[in-house]
């Protein structure tokens, strides 16, 4: 798996959209030492995931051209990246959604609204889950 960004630092792929949500996460995430790259649609996510160093990724579903739950999709059928840990963090908050988020992979669902502090936390943990190899 693809941990480390050049600077030596955990690398996130974070795939937002909406600039002042992007914003707020790389800020906490950076502060928390993590190395972000944000982009704000899923081809240029999928692009990234492909050809950078990521622990975890960051998806959100509303997104322009491949929308969320296609880039997830997506993910997992890349060999290379599929065991990537995926967060969803999105604004589409039915149980619909959650359980399709779930079904194609995703390793948590944040919804947003959402506190930074609680989204440094289940990165934390999801990193942890990856890195001792237990999925849940």
């Amino acid at each position: 798996m693809n941990r480390t960004a050049g600077s030596g630092r955990i690398g996130i792929l974070l795939a937002e959209d909406d600039e002042v949500v992007a914003t707020i996460v790389v800020q906490k995430l950076e502060r928390e030492g993590y190395k972000v790259e944000h982009v704000t649609d899923g081809e240029a996510a999928l692009t990234a995931a492909r050809t950078g160093t990521f622990a975890i990724f960051i998806f959100d579903v509303k997104m322009p051209g491949l929308d969320g739950f296609d880039l997830l999709e997506r993910i997992k059928e890349e060999p290379g990246i599929r065991k990537t840990p995926v967060l969803m963090l999105t604004g589409k908050k039915t149980d619909t959604d959650v359980l399709k988020g779930i079904k194609l992979g995703a390793d948590d669902y944040m919804v947003k609204p959402f506190m930074p502090f609680e989204l440094a936390l289940r990165v934390r943990k999801l990193l942890s889950r990856s890195a001792s190899g237990n999925p849940g």
